[in-house]
């Protein structure tokens, strides 16, 4: 009876009735019950996320890829000559824009004033020696009371065109300047422009330089006049001193030589006087200055191109920064995706390496589609060649792109430059 009894799984007879017993609940129907349970919650939590992507997909258009992106502006030699900057200069490093990257030494400068500090000094000891020529001859010499007054006379013209021949000289360096201020004020003009056009910089600033060009311009042209006016006032004082200066009276040959000095010393005076205005100009003129390297914008260095002590030719680039002010988000999406996507399209940015989001607008569209595939070279990173992908480039402006800059290793970190994104356009 017993074995019956477990066989069956029939419990006790009371009365002839058999009573069941209540079977044991084994270990392995507790895990396949729990692994029901689970496989339940995982299924329903893959369907709440599958209804949730497909509503995502209907109403909005999701980036293969996106990573955030900046623009890249090339600081460039204005002469040739040696650069001279400080060797700790690095990636990553935060400049400002009176931060002096780097020095352009001409290598021109010293060389000439050495050269033309020497002749003034051979010029002065001439000087010197013509003036003592002129008192040793003068002693012995006693000129008629007529060459006095002839003499006199002379010496009065000859003051008055001296005075008016310096008057010629200095409107003739003052139109030089003039010129040369115009050039700069062209040259700066032509440089910001671009920048300015790019948005590197404030269009601001274009105009601000722009004007400068033009006031410049005009003292050209006030300059040119007073040459002109200075020229005549000159040619008529010599007219006038031919035509009233009496004849000049018979002298002695040693009167001549002494006439002869004089007139050296004249001449030796005047090199001397050019000389020394050709220097004083050369230490002020740009041209002849030693060049420092200035951003148009404050920002992070992206890649120094020379180092210290190094020859750069005019025109080189020296130094790639990076534009902190001018950050977006490049996004692609599948061209099947393209016509569902508007410029204007509002986006949500989050970058992957942390927990900052952000909102922005598409502002550009770059494929084979729409015919536009070059958007310029001032990118920090080059996007890939789209012949070869069937994807669609989308630049997301972004509405505060101030926050990719808000921490305090922002510059190091190239301002999220190259940060992996992932980003949501809204589908039209």
């Amino acid at each position: 009876m017993t074995n019956a009894q477990e066989i069956s799984g029939i419990g006790d007879d009371i009365g002839g009735i058999a009573i069941p017993r209540p079977r044991k609940i084994q270990a392995k129907d507790v895990s396949i019950f729990l692994l029901r349970v689970l496989l339940f919650i995982a299924g329903l939590n893959l369907a709440i996320w599958g209804g949730r992507l497909a509503m995502t997909r209907i109403n909005s258009v999701v980036a293969s890829e996106a990573f955030i992106n900046g623009r890249i502006v090339t600081l460039t030699s204005p002469i040739d000559g040696q650069v001279m900057m400080p060797e700790n200069l690095r990636s990553g490093q935060p400049i400002e824009m009176a931060t002096v990257l780097a020095q352009i030494i001409n290598p021109e400068l010293d060389p000439w004033l050495r050269d033309a500090t020497y002749e003034m000094a051979v010029e002065r000891s001439r000087l010197d020696n013509l003036i003592q020529q002129l008192n040793q001859r003068s002693v012995a010499i006693a000129p008629s009371r007529e060459y006095h007054d002839y003499r006199s006379q002379q010496l009065q013209y000859q003051a008055t065109i001296q005075l008016a021949a310096q008057g010629v000289r200095q409107a003739e360096l003052r139109l030089q300047t003039a010129q040369e201020e115009a050039g700069l004020a062209q040259d700066n003009f032509k440089r910001l422009l671009p920048l300015a056009e790019q948005g590197a910089i404030p269009l601001q600033r274009a105009e601000e330089v722009s004007r400068d060009w033009t006031i410049s311009q005009q003292a050209v042209q006030q300059a040119t006049i007073e040459v002109e006016n200075k020229r005549i006032e000159l040619n008529s004082i010599q007219q006038q001193a031919l035509q009233l200066l009496p004849p000049h009276p018979v002298v002695s040959p040693d009167l001549l030589a002494v006439q002869d000095v004089q007139r050296q010393i004249n001449e030796t005076r005047d090199r001397i006087a050019a000389r020394e205005a050709a220097i004083s100009q050369a230490k002020i003129d740009p041209k002849h200055q030693d060049q420092p390297i200035t951003p148009p914008f404050p920002g992070v260095i992206w890649e120094a191109l020379v180092g210290p002590e190094e020859q750069v030719a005019t025109g080189q680039p020296m130094v790639r920064l990076l534009n902190c002010e001018q950050l977006w988000v490049d996004a692609f999406v599948s061209v099947d995706d393209l016509p569902r996507v508007r410029l204007g399209s509002s986006a949500k940015v989050k970058l992957y390496n942390g927990e900052l989001e952000l909102s922005g607008k598409v502002a550009t569209v770059r494929s084979r589609l729409t015919g536009v595939q070059s958007l310029g070279q001032d990118s920090a990173i080059n996007p890939p060649n789209l012949e070869e992908k069937q994807v669609a480039q989308l630049r997301i402006e972004l509405d505060e792109p101030e926050q990719l800059t808000a921490s305090d290793n922002s510059a190091a970190a190239f301002c999220n430059v190259g940060q992996i994104a992932q980003v949501e356009i809204g589908a039209q």
